[in-house]
C-alpha cells in the first residue's frame, strides 16, 4: 500500500525550503519510489504557493480563491494512482492551523475531510515544532511583511495561542496518535539538517546525497525593518481603513512591491536597521516576557514531549531563552 506523508507544518519551520528541495529533483525522487504531486499548488504572487499543496485546503474550504486550473484531490488522487509509487508527500505548513487554529472554532470537520481523501492510503502526518517565543516573532515577521497585519507585537501574542499538545491531539483524533511524526525544529534536534531528518522520518533508504540542494528561498528583514513595515500597514489598514485585497490590486500593487524590495539588502534597509532604538526598537520581547510566555507552554511541551516523543524527563525544547 501507497504510503501517504501528510506534512503539515508548523509555518516557520523551513517548509518552503523543503518544499522547494523536493520540487527540484521531483524526477529523482519519483525514480526512487517518492512522488511529490504536480496537482493541488495553486499559482500565486508568493513562490512558495508555487511548491505548496495548498490548493488542496482551498477546496476543503470551498474557498473563491480556489483554483480548478491548478488541480484538487480528484487530481491527486488520479496522480497517485497513475504512479503507483511507494510513499508520497502532500505539503501545506497551514494545515498545522487546523488542529489548533488562530480562533476559537477548531476546525476538526477539515482535517476529517482530510482523513476521508486519504482513506485508501497508509497516511502519516508530519509536523515540526518550533519552540513558541522564536515562532511567534518569526511568524509576526511574516504576516507584517506581507501586509496581512498592522499591529504590534504583544496583539499578535495575545491572539495567537501556540498550544502543541491540542494541535497533535486534534489530528490524533483523526489519524491516530501512532500515525503522527513530531519532529523539534531546533539545531541540535535536527539529524543533519532539516532535509536529511526529514527524509529520515520517511523511512526513506535511497540515497540523497546526489541530489541538488537549494538556496533559502524567504528573505529575513531585520526586526526595525519590520517595525517599519508595520507603521506603514498601519497607515493604510487602520487609518485609511483600506483591506488587504485592496492592497493587492493594481492600484496598491506597488505597495507590496515595496515591502518585498525593504525585505531584500539594500541601502534603505539598511539605513532603517541603524536607527538607533529610542526611534525604533528590535526587541519585540524582552528576556523576561520571554521566559513568561515559555512558561505559559511549559505544561503542554512537557506533554508532547512525554507523549509523542517518548520522552521521560519532559523535554520538547533544548535551547533556552536568551
Amino acid at each position: 500500500m501507497t504510503t501517504v506523508y501528510l506534512h503539515i507544518g508548523m509555518p516557520k519551520t523551513g517548509s518552503t525550503s523543503l518544499q522547494f528541495f523536493i520540487d527540484l529533483n521531483r524526477e529523482k525522487l519519483l525514480e526512487r519510489g517518492l512522488l511529490y504531486p504536480l496537482s493541488g499548488r495553486p499559482k500565486g504572487n508568493f513562490i512558495e504557493w508555487t511548491y505548496s499543496h495548498d490548493n488542496l485546503l482551498l477546496e476543503v474550504f470551498n474557498s473563491i480563491v480556489y483554483q480548478p486550473e491548478s488541480g484538487g484531490w480528484e487530481e491527486v488522487i488520479k496522480e497517485i494512482n497513475t504512479f503507483n509509487p511507494e510513499k508520497v508527500i502532500i505539503s501545506d505548513e497551514n494545515l498545522g492551523y487546523l488542529g489548533y487554529p488562530f480562533r476559537k472554532d477548531p476546525s476538526l470537520e477539515y482535517i476529517s475531510q482530510y482523513k476521508s481523501y486519504l482513506s485508501n492510503f497508509d497516511t502519516k502526518v508530519v509536523i515540526y515544532l518550533r519552540k513558541q517565543d522564536d515562532f511567534l516573532i518569526s511568524f509576526y515577521s511574516q504576516v507584517v511583511k506581507t501586509a496581512w497585519y498592522y499591529k504590534d507585537f504583544k496583539h499578535f501574542v495575545a491572539e495567537h495561542e501556540v498550544d502543541y499538545y491540542k494541535i497533535l491531539e486534534t489530528w490524533a483524533k483523526e489519524f491516530g496518535k501512532e500515525n503522527i511524526i513530531v519532529r523539534v525544529f531546533e539545531k541540535d534536534q535536527l539529524k543533519g539538517g532539516l532535509i536529511q531528518d526529514f527524509f529520515s522520518t520517511l523511512d526513506f533508504t535511497s540515497p540523497i546525497d546526489d541530489l541538488t540542494y537549494s538556496t533559502q528561498l524567504n528573505t529575513n528583514p531585520s526586526l526595525k525593518t519590520i517595525e517599519f513595515m508595520r507603521f506603514l500597514n498601519q497607515i493604510l489598514m487602520e487609518k485609511m481603513a483600506i483591506r488587504r485585497g485592496k492592497l493587492k490590486s493594481s492600484r496598491f500593487g506597488s505597495y507590496i512591491d515595496f515591502l518585498r524590495f525593504l525585505s531584500t539588502q539594500n541601502l534603505l534597509s539598511q539605513f532603517i536597521s541603524s536607527l538607533p532604538n529610542f526611534l525604533i526598537s528590535d526587541q519585540l520581547l524582552s528576556k523576561q516576557e520571554r521566559i513568561e510566555l515559555m512558561q505559559k507552554y511549559e505544561e503542554s511541551n512537557r506533554k508532547v514531549a512525554e507523549d509523542y516523543l517518548g520522552r521521560k524527563n519532559g523535554q520538547l525544547f533544548y535551547q533556552t531563552v536568551k
